[in-house]
Parts: structure tokens; sequence; C-alpha cells
């Protein structure tokens, strides 16, 4: 359980990133930028999920989130969610054999 003063402390900061003057680990989450690994891809990408055997189109990737297309629909998806993904399961359709690639790609 937390002391009054850390009570009190925990208060202070908030107060401050209300006011307009956070601190310095409230700054560093807002300077994050696009994580590399979506920043280096290209808009009409095409990614396959090495797991669902699912393939993906990269239609624009914006400030928070990248837009991806699946069999004509479309997905928003967060980059906290999408850059660990991409990273670790995704690949590109050029490296997929051509008997695992869907029809509409």
């Amino acid at each position: 359980m937390a002391s009054v003063g850390e009570a009190s402390e925990r208060g202070d900061r908030v107060q401050k990133k209300q006011d307009g003057h956070a601190c310095s680990r409230f700054m560093e989450a807002e300077d994050k930028s696009i994580p590399d690994v979506i920043a280096d891809l290209e808009a009409g990408e095409g990614l396959c999920d090495r797991h669902r055997k699912d393939c993906f189109i990269v239609h624009e990737v914006e400030e928070r989130r990248t837009r991806i297309e699946r069999d004509g629909e479309d997905f928003f998806v967060p980059h906290s969610l999408f850059a660990p993904w991409v990273d670790s399961r995704l690949f590109p359709v050029e490296e997929a054999d051509s008997e695992d690639l869907p029809d509409w790609l």
C-alpha cells in the first residue's frame, strides 16, 4: 500500500502532465516514432502470416496505426500490436510458395 507521501508524489506527477509540464517518462512515450519494422513497409507490399497462412496488403502506414487489407476487407492495426506481429510472423509475399497464396492476391 502506498504511503501518503508516495500518493501525493504520484498526484503531483499527474498534475504536471495535465498542466503541460510532463515528466521525462511521459515525454519519452510521446516522442516514440513509428517502429522501424513498420516504417520499412511500403504501400502495396504483400505480407503473409507464417502460422495462419493469411496474406495482407499494406495500404498505409499512419502515425499510430497501419491500414492493411485482406481479401477486400480493411483493418486498422495499432503499431503496438502490428510491430511484434510483423517482426515475428509476417514475411514478404515474394518468399511464399505460390500454392500458399490466396486467389485474391
